[in-house]
């Protein structure tokens, strides 16, 4: 979606590629989920700083791809494209100018899916890949109705700074709960190995990884566990994503003047990617 996003020629196909790239974008969960799965107690203090930094390179050198890379047809118009494939690169970034940035950005995208398809080991709750499908759809669902049913409501009966502080305090409870679903999946795991050793039972549910790398069934007892932590904690990151809209209104409406709306919102974004930065460095 990030590359089709610079072939855009009107804010109604804007909305449509942003819609779909929403549709596809069910990666803060994923990657929440997987740096649960694959940490515990002798290395989180370096994984999650290292996961919390990221954000803010992000947002370094994302606005120096678009800013470096938009319009090239513009910036390179003394090159000689009076004919040959040249002239039609340079009319097709006359026509599209954004779609350069767009497509270097998605390159590192497909780069990123490479990578974490061919190295990413999972040790976890190792669900399949259709039972992680229906709970990413779950979350997906309870995000809109969220959003359309709920934050309405709360808007109509709550001050935006009581919503925004609320939310902002699931958060350390969803992170908290991750590692604490690893753990179960391997007592589960062990338990369940020492329960069913010599029948050979399988599970379609969720499995984990023992000792020596192979596949062992989660008992009954552990996968009902898992469930209800699972979707106790996706229900929970997406109420905790209330306070991404609540804070939107807060700048709004506490902003001296319309005029200065555009540089209280860059500023905000620069305090959050400080405080990342910092509170990266002080984890580790």
């Amino acid at each position: 979606m990030t590359i089709v996003f610079g072939l855009a020629n009107s804010i109604p196909e804007l909305i449509i590629y942003r819609c779909l790239a929403g549709f596809f974008g069910a990666t803060a969960s994923v990657i929440h989920t997987v740096l649960g799965e694959i940490t515990d107690s002798t290395n989180q203090a370096a994984a999650f700083p290292l996961y919390g930094i990221t954000g803010p390179v992000g947002s370094i050198i994302g606005p120096l791809i678009g800013g470096s890379l938009s319009n090239p047809a513009q910036k390179f118009e003394r090159i000689d494209h009076s004919e040959g494939l040249l002239s039609r690169i340079v009319s097709f970034f006359h026509l599209h100018p954004y779609f350069l940035p767009g497509l270097v950005s998605g390159i590192i995208s497909l780069m990123g899916v490479a990578l974490a398809y061919f190295c990413l080991e999972e040790g976890g709750l190792a669900f399949p890949p259709s039972v992680i499908g229906y709970a990413l759809a779950f979350t997906g669902v309870v995000a809109g109705l969220t959003q359309l049913f709920l934050m309405p409501v709360f808007l109509r009966r709550f001050e935006a700074a009581k919503i925004y502080s609320v939310c902002m305090a699931v958060w350390p409870l969803v992170f908290l709960i991750l590692p604490c679903l690893n753990i179960i999946a391997r007592y589960g795991s062990d338990q369940g190995l020492n329960g069913m050793e010599g029948l050979g039972g399988s599970s379609a549910l969720g499995q984990d990884y023992d000792r020596a790398g192979g596949l062992t069934p989660l008992s009954t007892h552990t996968k009902a566990i898992l469930w209800v932590g699972f979707f106790v904690t996706l229900t929970l990151s997406r109420v905790g994503g209330i306070a991404y809209p609540a804070s939107m209104i807060l700048i709004k409406n506490n902003v001296p003047c319309p005029e200065y709306l555009g540089s209280t919102n860059g500023l905000v974004q620069w305090f959050m990617c400080l405080s990342r930065c910092v509170s990266a460095a002080f984890a580790r």
